[in-house]
């Protein structure tokens, strides 16, 4: 289980195997290339990947990528200039040149991500693909102003993203999220959706996009708890085809839509369990349609949900005097790399 540093800056003399600061590599392909199930690679600094307009950083274990296992992950943390782990992004960034996404995962599993930002890619911030392998974990990760989605998935197995954000993309911020699960994630101002076709949210915000917050849930359903769709001008959550599996509790949804039928929860198809749940001020009513079973739940007046201004980072979600109150606080945006 060995270190491995990457110095984006160049700081170090990218000599392999890349197991001090002084030898640190000068990119993090390099440094994946050579991990094994158990080691960490440590980076800091920014690296732009605009060399021939198709850098990316790929996992596949098809060329030269070694897998992680459940018990012992490879891990890729950002880093202070101090090398010290404070929440400090590595940023991978394309400067609108790179054509392809900022970090690819082909085919390779049990890859843990801290502290990893992806920007300005002409494509995807960061992609997994179909065989895109299982046991991907992404805490404090950002995915922003790239030209299309922040994070594309597939089918994805066994992945967790937890504090992590997509805002500012060129099309939806976190696309086909299936057998994932989001935890405290923010999608805002993206020009499509917020989320689309997730297994489970806890404690997500979907703010300001310009499609729906949620659009769809997974094929096997989905659980959505604590969440808030704010402020789309689509739907707040679109459940979509697989309505008819998904349960929604503690939900809240305010101020979306900006045309005739654009609701705050749209349940088109079987029958949603909505427990708990909020909605008011969406351009359509009702605020609620579809078919769905409903318990405590509320289109009209306030419910004991602390309103906050435009832009706040703080979502105060009281549910009713059933539930308890949690308070979430969302991860931090970045503003666009100059």
């Amino acid at each position: 289980m060995a270190d491995i540093y990457v110095d984006g800056g160049g700081g170090g003399s990218n000599t392999s195997p890349y197991d001090t600061t002084a030898k640190a590599a000068s990119d993090l392909q390099s440094a994946i290339n050579i991990a094994t199930a158990g080691d960490t690679i440590w980076c800091k600094g920014t690296q732009t990947l605009t060399s021939g307009g198709t850098d990316t950083i790929e996992l596949d274990t098809g060329v030269s990528t070694t897998d992680g296992t459940k018990e012992n992950p490879i891990r890729v943390v950002g880093v202070n200039s101090s090398w010290v782990d404070d929440g400090t992004k590595f940023l991978l960034d394309g400067a609108d040149a790179n054509a392809n996404s900022g970090i690819t995962i082909t085919d390779a599993s049990y890859f843990f991500f801290k502290n990893i930002r992806c920007s300005r890619m002409s494509a995807n911030g960061l992609t997994i693909g179909v065989f895109g392998g299982i046991g991907h974990n992404f805490d404090n990760c950002e995915f922003d102003n790239n030209a299309t989605y922040g994070l594309s998935g597939a089918s994805l197995g066994d992945i967790a993203l937890y504090r992590c954000s997509a805002h500012h993309n060129g099309s939806d911020g976190f696309y086909k999220l299936q057998g994932a699960k989001a935890l405290f994630c923010i999608a805002a101002e993206n020009t499509g959706g917020g989320f689309t076709e997730c297994s489970m949210l806890y404690g997500c915000l979907a703010y300001k996009n310009d499609g729906n917050g949620l659009d769809g849930v997974a094929s096997g359903g989905g659980l959505i708890i604590n969440c808030v769709a704010d402020r789309n001008l689509g739907y707040g959550f679109a459940l979509g085809v697989y309505a008819d599996n998904t349960t929604m509790v503690g939900c809240r949804a305010t101020n979306n839509g900006n045309a005739t039928t654009e609701n705050g929860i749209a349940c088109s198809n079987g029958s949603a369990k909505l427990f708990h749940c909020f909605a008011q001020g969406n351009y359509y009513t009702p605020q609620i349609s579809g078919v769905y079973e409903g318990t405590n739940l509320v289109t009209s007046g306030i419910d004991g949900y602390t309103d906050v201004a435009d832009g706040s980072e703080d979502y105060n979600l009281t549910t009713l005097a059933t539930m308890r109150q949690i308070e979430v606080r969302l991860p931090t945006l970045s503003a666009e790399p100059t």
